[in-house]
């Protein structure tokens, strides 16, 4: 929720540069919770117009997401 009012603030108010917002967004927010930072990008998207690239970037984040903790497992030799 706050990388969400922070973003509309900035984008509103023009409060920071691309470089804060990308240090502020991604780098502070979305380290705590990398799940806003996906959030944010996938509403940015649809806000651009670009429903198609947001429902590929949603889609393949989570499969390729779910692949990438299935071959940890695998690489740890643990079973999916």
């Amino acid at each position: 929720m706050v990388i969400g009012i922070l973003s509309g603030f900035a984008v509103k108010q023009g409060a920071f540069s691309t470089n804060a917002r990308l240090f502020l967004f991604t780098g502070v927010l979305g380290g705590f919770t990398t799940f806003s930072a996906f959030g944010l990008e996938t509403f940015h998207l649809l806000r651009r117009g670009e429903p198609l690239v947001a429902g590929a970037y949603v889609v393949l984040s989570v499969i390729v997401g779910l692949l990438a903790v299935a071959a940890g497992f695998s690489f740890a030799g643990a079973r999916p």
